[in-house]
């Protein structure tokens, strides 16, 4: 990487090391989550000033991140609108609590994601955020995934992206087929 300092640059592999460092020390994986997308979703507040966003999350870590992002929206009073690629049963024990957290906090309801689904919200939002699949993806978007990132693309909306791209192999900085741009 031409440019960056690669002491700052993690791979996967080192994110997983310093998550399970975080987890034997004590440092639960909704402390993570909570302090991610706290910090994501100040940082897009400060520089960003959403009025309406749409949070599109997917089952892992990335999308408790974006879970979390949604909640902050919410609370600094951003319309926000949280969708989910899987059901809520299907995340990981952790995105299901920041799901229910969103919900507790008074924001309307996760829905599930789907292209088609999002196209209305998508018109309306001034800011998306991609919280679909983080560090650990290792194949290209297939399926649904797919087609939202390709609706994404599609919109003319600012869009995010928690961590890296959906679809960016994080440890070449390649895409792994598509991805949100």
């Amino acid at each position: 990487m031409t440019g960056v300092d690669e002491r700052w640059v993690l791979r996967a592999e080192d994110q997983r090391t310093l998550d399970g460092r975080a987890a034997a020390s004590g440092i639960e994986q909704d402390a993570l989550m909570e302090s991610a997308g706290t910090n994501a979703a100040e940082w897009i507040l400060e520089r960003i000033r959403p009025h309406r966003a749409v949070v599109v999350a997917g089952p892992g870590g990335n999308g408790g991140d974006g879970l979390v992002v949604a909640r902050r929206f919410h609370e600094a009073g951003v319309e926000v609108s949280a969708y989910l690629l899987t059901p809520v049963a299907q995340c990981t024990p952790a995105s299901r609590r920041m799901a229910e957290r969103l919900e507790a906090a008074g924001a309307e309801p996760v829905r599930p994601a789907s292209s088609q689904g999002l196209a209305s919200a998508l018109g309306r939002a001034d800011c998306i955020i991609d919280g679909l699949f983080g560090s650990g993806l290792t194949r290209p978007l297939e399926g649904e995934a797919l087609r939202i990132a390709e609706r994404l693309n599609g919109s003319r909306t600012r869009t995010i992206s928690l961590d890296l791209p959906s679809g960016l192999a994080s440890d070449r900085g390649e895409l792994l087929g598509s991805g949100p741009r």
